[in-house]
């Protein structure tokens, strides 16, 4: 399952490619830990949840776009989602460690700003639904605007330049991945392709090896 549906802007900072062989050692709880922050098997489980809404969503608005109201819903692996989302988890997590320590921040007006420029694929998003998908774009708002402000001191293109600085810094505090989430998405290789908005192809989310007990299997469907 591709984000390239998603429309640029959305899938902009959660494609992170490659694969991570997950590592070990983490206390109970723990998906992964980025330098000195811990993310949570609870906070990947909310994010989980969230991106399956966003998935869908996007998704039933594209296929309706092409096939009118008799489009299907879409069929999305809860495991694509909960990939992704752990992978938009740990950029954002090594961005936001380098703006703290930097004095980099990012306003609310900016935020909104950003959000603003994605194609108009969430309006009309159910009351229940809202919730779900702004902490999906507002996350993802949040690192693509980082990543912009650390380029800018740097020389060319902003982006990349941006992204090298948050892979010099994943480098230099370290992250781990909790091994019964197998393999995962690799940040560092993501941030080397040059663009954030390089989506996840479908080859790549079914090739991942998943333990049971770990991360669901593609079988498992976001509800």
């Amino acid at each position: 399952m591709s984000l390239r549906r998603v429309g640029a802007g959305v899938a902009s900072a959660v494609l992170l490619c490659g694969v991570l062989a997950g590592c070990s050692g983490l206390r109970p709880g723990a998906a992964a830990v980025v330098g000195s922050e811990t993310i949570s098997d609870e906070e990947l489980s909310e994010a989980t949840d969230n991106f399956c809404t966003v998935l869908t969503v996007a998704q039933q608005a594209q296929a309706q776009q092409a096939q009118g109201e008799t489009a299907s819903s879409p069929s999305i692996p809860v495991r694509s989602a909960a990939t992704q989302a752990l992978g938009l988890l740990v950029i954002n997590s090594a961005a936001e460690q380098l703006a703290a320590e930097e004095g980099i921040e990012v306003t609310p007006a900016e935020t909104k700003a950003w959000i603003s420029s994605l194609p108009p694929i969430f309006e009309g998003v159910p009351a229940d639904e809202r919730d779900d998908v702004d902490a999906v774009t507002e996350l993802i708002a949040r690192t693509n605007i980082l990543i912009g402000k650390f380029g800018q001191s740097g020389s060319g293109n902003l982006t990349a330049a941006g992204q090298q600085r948050v892979r010099d810094y994943l480098d230099e505090v370290g992250y781990e991945i909790e091994q019964r989430y197998g393999q995962v998405l690799d940040p560092q290789a993501a941030l080397g392709t040059g663009s954030l908005s390089v989506p996840v192809s479908d080859d790549a989310v079914r090739s991942l090896q998943i333990p049971e007990g770990g991360v669901p299997t593609e079988a498992e469907l976001c509800s």
